[in-house]
């Protein structure tokens, strides 16, 4: 009633304590909160009693509802945060050792920039064929090697394909000489992650993409979320460039939302005869320009064509191994430098990190 609401609002300090394992006592809570000044504290379980039972006693569990009503004084008030309350927060560190930020399994890669849940990372190459998804699989495969829980929405290559890709990858094995007997061994090398993979040809238009995405992340509670490749799925439309901003609002939304870190991989724009040879820029990303100013960082492979190779001994790859990983932007720049070089190896899938004084690349890898 009025009356009670008034009453709740004359006290110095309120706070909301309400079960929010439901939708329906979620709903309450949140309405709740707009309306009175009042402090909502969010269980770690269903409800107040699950904690007090997982707490084994009464110190414990007050000892950890301070420590849930000193975190419900930095938010006051649904999507408002108090800065001094919010800097004062336990677990505040410099962003490099965020426990929840991207980690590259490059050292020179992850020193770059500082990608924290709720980012969106853009990835591109020079030209298409230089191995983006091989990347991003080596980047998602190490983060749920790590204990975070991948989605990979595929929306132009075959499971069989990707599937081909990760046992290369985890075996360090020539991806054209695998058998059945490897795939049974990649598999037990990766028993315990939590990667999914979605693919669905059937799906005809961004917005049927996106509410797939959505629905896994609602089941799945990923923390990495990968679309490659932006191009294919906003491509046949009326407008692609309108469809692509569109994908990309919808994007920062979720990731925000469900505090993602995601991966937009992108094709570039064709080059013409000026830029051919050159290291694309974010105004050469393929169609909208939201792809990179909906970003929190930006990222370019790039790999040197291979020229005046020997007819008699014809190269594997039309590109060099030696790949440079540019950082374009970063609104969380690392303490690392804009450039970093890797190596590809594309028979087992892999990007080496160059070691600094040895020459060939490092044996060791992801996985």
């Amino acid at each position: 009633t009025v009356a009670d609401k008034d009453l709740l609002m004359s006290a110095d300090s309120t706070y909301l304590a309400g079960d929010c394992d439901e939708a329906a006592g979620e709903e309450k809570m949140t309405k709740l909160w707009n309306e009175l000044n009042a402090f909502r504290i969010k269980w770690p379980s269903k409800d107040a009693n699950q904690l007090l039972m997982d707490s084994g006693s009464t110190d414990e569990f007050r000892r950890r509802v301070e420590k849930l009503m000193q975190a419900a004084r930095t938010e006051p008030m649904p999507s408002v945060y108090s800065l001094q309350e919010a800097m004062l927060a336990s677990g505040r560190t410099d962003l490099n050792n965020h426990p929840g930020r991207l980690v590259f399994p490059w050292k020179n890669v992850d020193d770059m920039i500082v990608l924290l849940p709720g980012s969106v990372l853009a990835v591109t190459s020079s030209a298409s064929g230089m191995g983006k998804t091989c990347w991003t699989m080596n980047v998602s495969l190490d983060e749920a090697l790590r204990g975070e829980t991948v989605l990979n929405y595929q929306a132009e290559i075959s499971e069989a394909e990707f599937s081909n890709m990760v046992c290369a990858h985890v075996l360090k094995r020539d991806r054209n000489d695998l058998t059945r007997g490897d795939y049974v061994e990649a598999v037990d090398r990766i028993k315990n992650i939590r990667y999914y993979v979605g693919c669905n040809p059937d799906l005809n238009t961004s917005a049927q993409v996106m509410n797939l995405i959505e629905k896994a992340i609602k089941r799945l509670s990923p923390t990495v979320v990968i679309l490659d490749h932006i191009h294919h799925v906003c491509r046949g439309t009326e407008n692609d460039i309108t469809d692509q901003a569109r994908v990309m609002q919808t994007v920062k939304s979720l990731a925000q939302k469900y505090g993602l870190k995601f991966i937009v991989v992108a094709q570039p724009r064709k080059a013409n005869q000026q830029s051919k040879g050159k290291v694309v820029d974010v105004s050469d990303f393929k169609g909208s320009e939201s792809i990179t100013s909906g970003s929190d960082g930006v990222m370019i492979l790039d790999r040197p064509p291979i020229r005046n190779a020997d007819p008699a001994n014809p190269p594997e790859d039309a590109f060099a191994p030696e790949t440079n990983i540019w950082l374009k932007k970063g609104r969380m720049k690392g303490r690392g430098k804009a450039v970093a070089q890797l190596m590809f190896k594309g028979n087992v899938s892999t990007f080496y990190e160059v070691v600094p004084g040895l020459s060939g690349i490092q044996t060791g890898g992801t996985a």
